[in-house]
């Protein structure tokens, strides 16, 4: 299933494939999810719906519990819901962004999540990825930067990759 977001090469510069590493304990062809993994918890922030909401059905169906929300804002009143005052409801265990967006957009959010010390792992997706926005991303703590349109196997790909810590594979 392609999500409404292109293909990068391998080998153009700042894609998330350039950080490809293995699926911890297993190989990539053995799904996202298995009966003896726990459920991964997105953070997916999009404000084009019809992309969030593609978005979020095709994780959902991959497995993965997903919140969905439409900007930065809601999303620092998420964690700050999660992790500052100790709700019942457990932090993401990553975050996907927009890069583009009205008001607080995903370069802010990556500043704001990296200026608290949070090192939940962020994953910035846009339409208008140039190179020095990728680096911009890299310097902020960007954990992958992947252009749009992203393919579910791609972003069962980059999710996977992003839970794997920096030291690893």
């Amino acid at each position: 299933m392609v999500l409404p977001c292109k293909r990068m090469s391998p080998n153009q510069p700042g894609s998330g494939t350039n950080t490809a590493r293995p699926e911890p304990g297993g190989d990539s062809d053995s799904g996202a999810l298995g009966p003896d993994r726990p459920i991964v918890r997105v953070l997916l922030a999009e404000d084009d719906d019809e992309l969030r909401w593609a978005l979020e059905d095709s994780l959902k169906r991959e497995g993965y519990e997903v919140i969905a929300v439409p900007d930065g804002n809601a999303v620092l009143n998420h964690l700050g819901a999660a992790l500052l005052l100790e709700q019942r409801e457990a932090p993401p265990d990553v975050i996907i962004t927009d890069l583009r967006r009205p008001g607080f957009t995903g370069m802010h959010l990556l500043e704001a999540i990296r200026g608290k010390g949070w090192t939940v792992p962020v994953v910035v997706i846009s339409a208008f990825g140039d190179e020095p926005t990728r680096a911009r991303a890299r310097k902020l703590g960007a954990t992958a930067f992947w252009d749009k349109p992203l393919e579910t196997e791609e972003l069962k790909t980059v999710i996977q990759n992003a839970l794997v810590p920096r030291g690893e594979g």
